[in-house]
């Protein structure tokens, strides 16, 4: 009897309703905790691809958006649904938008593209290969990412000077002045950071921050900027040593006072 019933399906069906409900309370419920940090770890980002695919295949285009890009870039194949998504409603832009997002988490992800995915990208550059232009793509992702975080990359290239004046300067050159002269003199901060800074420098953890999403010639011309938010502060300071500048939390609380200022 229970060959029967197998050999006819009864007992392997999936109930795909029943099981999308209980995909959105986990969703639901790890939403409730997603900025407690002691919960973090347990966050399972393929709940949401679980959930994207089933609006997918329900041609609930709207809700598999929303819930595939919550999975990506944890989950690499929600980047093979958008992709997808997007070429079928003719948004091809977002089509590249998310290939190169996808090859800039990871190199390989190309390759392993399911094959759907592949001919897509193929069709485009034949319809289209003035759109396939990925350094343009790569570039307004990373102005959009540098907008979007503008307050906090500002905050920690101001740190990466502070650290990098306290690093290399004796005492008497401790001081706001020489982070500012830095910049005007076009000293490569940048390569001396990578090249002689240990790994565990506060500067060197910082650039490698930056550098993951910008470009060092863009990294450069964000420090021009705050070469001028210092010159402001020392119009208004008469005071620029950093002297009293000896633990992190200083470090932070100086750059706020620069930035406000």
């Amino acid at each position: 009897m229970a060959n029967e019933a197998m050999s006819n399906g009864i007992g392997t069906e999936k109930n795909i309703t029943k099981a999308l409900e209980l995909f959105i309370k986990v969703a639901d419920i790890q939403e409730s905790y997603k900025n407690d940090e002691l919960f973090e770890i347990f966050i399972d980002y393929d709940v949401y691809y679980k959930i994207g695919y089933i609006y997918y295949k329900e041609d609930n285009i709207e809700k598999s958006i929303e819930y595939l890009k919550k999975a990506i870039p944890y989950v690499p194949k929600a980047y093979e649904i958008l992709i997808e998504i997007y070429y079928n409603i003719k948004e091809y832009n977002l089509v590249f938008q998310y290939f190169v997002e996808m090859n800039s988490t990871n190199e390989n992800l190309y390759n392993v593209l399911n094959k759907n995915a592949n001919r897509i990208i193929k069709n485009l550059k034949e319809l289209d290969n003035s759109i396939w232009d990925l350094e343009k793509i790569k570039d307004n992702i990373t102005n959009t990412l540098i907008n979007d975080n503008i307050h906090e990359i500002y905050n920690d290239l101001l740190r990466l000077l502070i650290y990098y004046n306290l690093a290399i300067e004796p005492n008497n050159r401790n001081n706001l002045q020489i982070c500012k002269d830095y910049i005007n003199n076009k000293e490569d901060i940048l390569n001396e950071i990578c090249h002689r800074f240990p790994s565990n420098h506060p500067a060197k953890i910082i650039y490698n921050k930056l550098k993951t999403f910008i470009p060092d010639e863009k990294i450069t011309n964000l420090l021009s900027k705050i070469g001028l938010r210092i010159n402001d502060y020392l119009q208004n300071e008469n005071n620029s040593s950093l002297l009293d500048i000896d633990s992190d939390e200083k470090v932070k609380k100086y750059v706020e006072k620069i930035l406000k200022s």
